[in-house]
């Protein structure tokens, strides 16, 4: 309460009990608060120069070279990856259509398709290839003509004029009978 005082004991009876003891004038608060701000600002020593170095830092990375040959050099390691880019992408490009091709003509070999039937092969595996080989071979198989395109099958007539007539002829026969 106001007016009443208090009784402090010094420092140094109470340091070795761990009590707190208010400051016992002025003097000693702005001891302790000036000890305290000495402390903090210790902390931070230096900041300014690591600050300062850090800003120098950012404005050279941001900035453009400035040596002419150095500019130079990296454009021209530049074209040099872009280049060697290009050539990998046309190199991978040619052993694909080469493996392609290699299965192709080994599938071609294996079935036995006539070489004027390779083109008909158009598939890019060799399990699709194979598939596509049974399929021509199985379509080419015999007479060497599509199935049901000219001519009787039933019959085995062939698919020419004398054919037809012949054809023509039988239908009438029944008929006038």
């Amino acid at each position: 309460m106001p007016g009443e005082e208090t009784t402090t004991t010094s420092t140094d009876e109470t340091a070795g009990n761990g009590a707190y003891t208010p400051p016992a004038s002025q003097a000693d608060l702005d001891r302790i608060i000036t000890d305290r701000l000495a402390r903090a600002t210790a902390k931070y020593d230096g900041f300014d120069e690591l600050k300062a170095k850090a800003e120098k830092f950012d404005a050279l990375k941001d900035a453009p070279v400035a040596d002419a040959s150095a500019q130079a050099r990296i454009a021209e390691f530049e074209s040099r990856v872009a280049a060697a880019e290009q050539r990998a992408n046309d190199a991978s490009k040619t052993a694909s259509e080469t493996a392609i091709e290699n299965a192709r003509l080994a599938v071609a070999a294996d079935k036995g398709i006539a070489k004027d039937q390779l083109p008909l092969l158009t598939a890019t595996t060799r399990e699709a290839l194979e598939v596509q080989a049974d399929a021509i071979l199985k379509l080419s198989s015999g007479s060497g003509r599509v199935p049901g395109q000219g001519g009787r099958d039933s019959t085995g007539a062939s698919g020419n004029v004398a054919a037809g007539r012949e054809l023509f002829e039988s239908s009438r026969k029944k008929s006038t009978s």
